[in-house]
């Protein structure tokens, strides 16, 4: 089956070791040094969990458009590879929208609840989107992984979500009887999940493993043009679209 199949039948691709050795430690260089504090992220640095713990360190640390900090990022390699297989899978007219840095540390439990990334979006016409989930850690069911709940994205539509916390993620609810899919993987490898493929993650119960991810999202040119024409640009507060209230 082509990745192209796959993507149309599940909503999501898995891609084993799209980085080098050498490509990850670059990557995860840069990551660290975003993390640590060695670039002003001031406006696009959060705890997505919504809360923090009783040190006031983050949960789940959340960097929105690492990229716009320095256009050289762009020239890395994991945004080069993803962007190679989102014109496979989504088609020759398709460019980054945005990307964002996600990290669990250690002894975090707080899991990041079921949702369509499609929920934080304004409504477009064409709606291909691809958002790549690159592990720069060795990612299994204690530290993290993600979960998916194959052919999600073929209704078409959004499930109805609701605030897990206050300033913090979505959340939408699974059903018993939807077979869950667990994204366990190497580091250097990722996966690719559509805008509507209902996802999540489990909470990072490791003592010693953190879990990094850079994600990249990929859509049509015409559409990023029209979410900035919109004021768009995933950099604000997350809130509740108007069109995700319904099953």
């Amino acid at each position: 089956m082509t990745n192209k199949e796959m993507w149309d039948k599940n909503g999501f691709i898995q891609i084993d070791n799209i980085l080098s050795q050498s490509e990850l430690e670059i990557v995860a260089q840069i990551c660290d040094r975003l993390l640590n504090g060695n670039y002003d992220t001031e406006g696009l640095r959060s705890d997505l969990s919504g809360k923090s713990d009783s040190a006031n360190q983050e949960l789940i640390t959340q960097i929105m458009c690492p990229s716009s900090l320095d256009s050289e990022f762009l020239n890395l390699p994991h945004f080069k590879k993803t962007r190679k297989i989102a014109i496979e899978i989504l088609g020759d007219d398709i460019d980054v929208d945005f990307d964002m840095i996600i990290n669990k540390r250690p002894n975090t439990t707080t899991e990041t609840p079921w949702h369509q990334d499609a929920a934080y979006w304004p409504s477009l016409e064409d709606k291909r989107a691809c958002s790549f989930w690159i592990a720069l850690d060795d990612v299994n069911q204690e530290n993290g992984c993600m979960m998916y709940i194959g052919s999600s994205h073929q209704s078409g539509v959004l499930r109805k979500h609701e605030f897990a916390h206050a300033g913090g993620a979505l959340k939408t609810s699974v059903s018993q009887d939807e077979e869950i899919y667990f994204g366990e993987l190497r580091k250097g490898s990722t996966i690719g999940h559509h805008g509507h493929t209902v996802h999540g993650a489990l909470g990072n119960q490791s003592n010693i493993n953190q879990r990094r991810a850079w994600i990249i999202n990929y859509r049509p040119i015409p559409m990023i043009k029209q979410m900035r024409d919109l004021g768009y640009n995933h950099t604000g507060k997350r809130k509740i679209l108007v069109d995700c209230n319904r099953e």
